[in-house]
């Protein structure tokens, strides 16, 4: 059975440069498999005296039982105001055919 998962990092940033994230993400040999644009957004309320925050994504894969101990790492890191992390369900091939099945209609 495959020990990995496919997963993807929402975070908002006090920075512009998530160069930290990258970093905790290979300390704990995640390997990244797209950043997504990281954008300057006005948060609806403050978060840790912020107003305005750096929000991007990540997507990554790597084993499940890692994923904890980075939760906590990111937990602790000040330049990170909030993060989610959450599995991306990998289509199989039955879903593929429904999807173009679909289309034709």
């Amino acid at each position: 059975m495959d020990n990995k998962g496919t997963y993807e990092l929402s975070f908002v940033n006090k920075k512009e440069d998530c160069s930290l994230l990258l970093d905790k993400m290979s300390n704990f040999n995640f390997c990244v498999l797209k950043e997504g644009p990281v954008k300057k957004i006005k948060l609806a309320y403050p978060i840790k005296k912020e107003n305005f925050g750096y929000f991007g994504y990540l997507h990554f894969r790597g084993e499940k039982n890692k994923i904890a101990d980075l939760k906590k790492s990111l937990s602790s890191c000040p330049e990170i105001l909030r993060f989610l992390i959450v599995a991306i369900k990998e289509k199989s091939q039955e879903d593929k055919n429904d999807k173009q099945e679909l289309n034709k209609k």
